[in-house]
């Protein structure tokens, strides 16, 4: 087997992606949260589409009130004229009216309120088009809508939101072991790993099955998967060991080509992927659960980001290491991370790297990809990427991605 460095693994990620297009739908709003959208949103009016409240209280005019103080108050009566009129939150200033008074800041009696202090024009008020201007670029495709967004798209006029359709995935396991019926029987948890994690990356997952390491019958079994699902992911029997049947299949696959099998990554050196015809992606994952999950979040992650034109960056978090991370000869290493807070800092905790560290998979919250060679010691700053999901809440991106 062939080792693919890490970089150029990304590089041929990144072109396999662009082969793909997946198709659009419209869906309510109600239901477009978390959803990814699939075209640019321009405002076509002004936010707000006039001067309005921000609190409840009552709307005069500043010329009436800047000359108030202690020592001068001035009373307006309530519901005279060009005078002060009660308002409330969101609701739009009469015509030549520029301040609200919460009801708290002023003295209120008889249908009278006495102002007895200075207040800034334009006090409590939301200005027309102090949140958007006609014709300003709101989201760029590929954003992942927050709520914040959904309540934008409703001001807009929107009743439905244009999307990318979720990405169908299977996952087959290969092993007699999985399914025998006695107490020898080893469960299929770590299939139940990927599934969660492509859950998190907003993956629709067809099915989650097991098939014997017969050659045949994992051919059959992906030919039938690609049939309605994007992603056909396999784990285990992936290496170049007797029982390891993978080697065998790929080049049995029909109308594929083999984009890599094997990568300079440790844990997840078995990792492959073959394209089967037009629209389809057949990952190859590791049987051991450490590099199975490698494989997900480094490179399955960054497909399916590059599929939907995912913007803004993964989701990731700054932590001091409490310990070292040594590197590992010749291979990126991915150091898998338990963040702990102590004294209000977020510390990472670097956790073992086994065969089949069941322990690890379970507690690990985010990792570190250290390059060959590199050395991370203890009490370093180092950003870690999370796990789960595809990118950053949508609110605290750099100004690129709106």
């Amino acid at each position: 087997m062939k080792l693919v460095p890490l970089s150029d693994a990304f590089v041929m990620i990144d072109n396999l992606a662009k082969e793909f297009r997946v198709d659009v739908e419209s869906i309510r709003l109600e239901d477009a949260a978390w959803r990814i959208l699939a075209e640019n949103v321009n405002v076509d009016h002004d936010i707000p589409r006039s001067d309005k409240a921000a609190v409840d209280g009552v709307a005069t005019r500043w010329d009436l009130i800047s000359s108030a103080s202690p020592h001068n108050p001035i009373t307006l009566r309530i519901n005279s004229n060009n005078l002060a009129r009660p308002i409330s939150m969101g609701e739009s200033l009469p015509e030549g009216f520029d301040t609200v008074l919460r009801w708290e800041h002023v003295r209120a009696r008889d249908g009278e309120i006495i102002v007895s202090r200075q207040f800034e024009r334009w006090m409590n008020v939301d200005r027309r088009g102090s949140y958007f201007r006609e014709g300003d670029f709101a989201m760029r495709k590929g954003r992942i809508l927050g709520p914040q967004d959904i309540a934008l798209l409703s001001e807009l006029g929107y009743t439905h939101v244009p999307v990318y359709r979720k990405i169908r995935a299977t996952i087959i396991s290969i092993g007699r072991e999985l399914l025998r019926e006695d107490k020898r029987a080893i469960s299929n948890d770590y299939a139940y790993v990927i599934a969660g994690l492509l859950r998190s990356y907003g993956l629709e997952i067809n099915g989650v099955g097991v098939v014997p390491d017969e050659p045949g019958e994992v051919e059959e079994a992906i030919m039938k998967s690609s049939r309605s699902s994007d992603l056909i992911l396999t784990l285990g029997r992936a290496s170049a060991g007797e029982n390891d049947v993978i080697p065998q299949v790929i080049p049995k696959i029909e109308n594929s080509v083999k984009i890599f099998h094997g990568i300079s990554m440790y844990p997840g050196k078995p990792t492959g992927m073959v394209k089967i015809g037009e629209g389809r992606v057949w990952v190859i994952l590791p049987g051991s659960i450490l590099a199975a999950i490698s494989a997900t979040v480094v490179l399955v992650r960054r497909l399916i980001r590059r599929m939907l034109d995912v913007c803004g960056p993964e989701p990731s978090v700054s932590v001091m290491l409490d310990d070292e991370i040594a590197p590992k000869l010749g291979v990126s290493k991915i150091a898998y991370l338990r963040i702990i807070m102590e004294d209000g800092n977020l510390i990472g905790e670097p956790l073992p790297i086994g065969v089949d560290n069941l322990f690890t998979a379970t507690y690990a919250q985010a990792y570190v990809l250290v390059e060959p060679g590199k050395y991370l010691k203890r009490g370093s700053k180092v950003l870690a990427k999370l796990l789960t999901g595809l990118s950053w809440p949508p609110h605290v991106w750099s100004s690129q991605y709106f």
